[in-house]
């Protein structure tokens, strides 16, 4: 399992790249802005 560290991963490319090593089920730490669309929408990067 791999850890992965994603910054600017609230918004376009970021979060779409956090949802897709969270399918490979890869530790990832996010960060970015409070006012983005992932702080936005509660629970938007989840493990599936």
């Amino acid at each position: 399992m791999a850890n992965v560290v994603i910054t600017g991963s609230t918004l376009c490319i970021g979060l779409a790249m956090a949802k897709e090593f969270l399918k490979y089920r890869c530790n990832v730490t996010i960060s970015g802005r409070p006012d983005s669309i992932a702080y936005q929408e509660q629970g938007a990067v989840k493990v599936p």
